[in-house]
């Protein structure tokens, strides 16, 4: 589905990349990077591995996250709580994950 995923990349990168994740996973072998501040930031997760990863990322407060606003996988469309995001990614996967910020 590579025509579905061009306009959420294009979306993120407006964004523009941001050097600090805030956003540590409990699995060094899933990579993560930021996009964007204020109000919307986006997280990108990747497995590079060849083996199924699970992760759990934790929202450090300087993103001003409210935990009361759900995080949302922009590549199916499901929430989940911003203060458990929770994913399973398989080899060479990503999810993008959309997050509303305390204005």
């Amino acid at each position: 589905p590579y025509a579905t995923r061009v306009p959420i990349l294009v979306e993120v990168n407006k964004a523009g990349w941001q050097p600090l994740t805030l956003a540590p996973s409990t699995n060094p072998d899933v990579w993560i990077e930021r996009f964007g501040a204020g109000d919307t930031v986006y997280l990108t997760l990747f497995n590079p591995t060849d083996k199924p990863q699970p992760a759990v990322v934790t929202l450090d407060n300087r993103l001003g996250v409210s935990a009361k606003d759900p995080a949302v996988d922009m590549t199916t469309g499901a929430e989940m709580p911003s203060d458990n995001i929770t994913v399973d990614l398989q080899p060479e996967d990503i999810k993008i994950i959309r997050l509303h910020a305390r204005p």
